[in-house]
């Protein structure tokens, strides 16, 4: 790895020694070492952001994945939920449940977790809520989060009554791969209309929505892609 990586400072407008850097890390570091590298240096002003996105699932268990999308873009449209329950995360800004063990911050504290370092925490599984104030959750229910938590898929319907939630979400590496269950297409256009960064491109929501595509977005362009879990696959393609 190019030694001169390590002096790169939050000042620095060196743009093309920063893509140089990049490529060094990219042809010698795992996935997670060049994702966070990447980050540091859009701060720094390399500009490009890429994703892939993808649809799938049966009618009861429909779900998006997603890379490129971190929790912060999600911010927009969950501010007008109740909150947010957290079902695996390290947030120092979560408030406790007693009754379910359960983290969960409300929509008006959201900006607070977003501007935590999700991405070191490695997981980060949530559920969204309605209610004004976090309900209480019945053993039942309880037993499908925790699930949820340990195996990143629905033990039975993404929907949980006393949430009241729209959405089951399993992140690893923030903005490196999401799983979003949903229940309801048009709640799901309505998150990513507001979730899906600019930059990376305008896409379709209805041709995503007939399942039969995957897309790649990046730096405003818009393509068809291979329809698969594998995020790494597909991003090693367009390393």
């Amino acid at each position: 790895m190019d030694s001169s990586c390590g002096g790169l400072t939050p000042s620095l407008t060196d743009i093309a020694r920063a893509r140089n850097c990049l490529d060094a890390l990219s042809a010698s570091a795992d996935h997670a070492t060049r994702y966070a590298h990447f980050r540091v240096y859009s701060q720094l002003g390399v500009l490009e952001r890429c994703g892939t996105i993808s649809t799938f699932g049966t009618t009861e268990r429909q779900f998006v994945i997603a890379s490129g999308i971190e929790f912060k873009d999600f911010l927009p449209h969950l501010g007008k939920r109740g909150g947010v329950a957290l079902l695996d995360h390290q947030s120092d800004a979560a408030a406790d449940d007693t009754q379910s063990g359960f983290g969960y911050i409300k929509a008006s504290d959201l900006p607070a977790i977003a501007a935590e370092d999700i991405y070191s925490w490695g997981n980060f599984v949530w559920a969204d809520y309605t209610p004004p104030q976090f309900p209480a959750i019945s053993d039942q229910e309880l037993a499908e989060l925790l699930f949820f938590a340990r195996k990143a898929r629905p033990l039975g319907g993404v929907g949980i009554p006393s949430l009241q939630n729209h959405f089951l979400a399993y992140a690893h590496d923030d903005g490196w791969y999401l799983q979003l269950y949903y229940s309801n297409w048009s709640q799901l256009e309505d998150l990513l209309s507001e979730a899906i960064p600019a930059s990376l491109g305008p896409l379709n929501l209805r041709d995503l929505e007939q399942g039969m595509r995957a897309y790649w977005l990046c730096d405003g362009d818009v393509f068809i892609e291979e329809r698969t879990e594998d995020v790494d696959a597909v991003l090693n393609r367009h390393r």
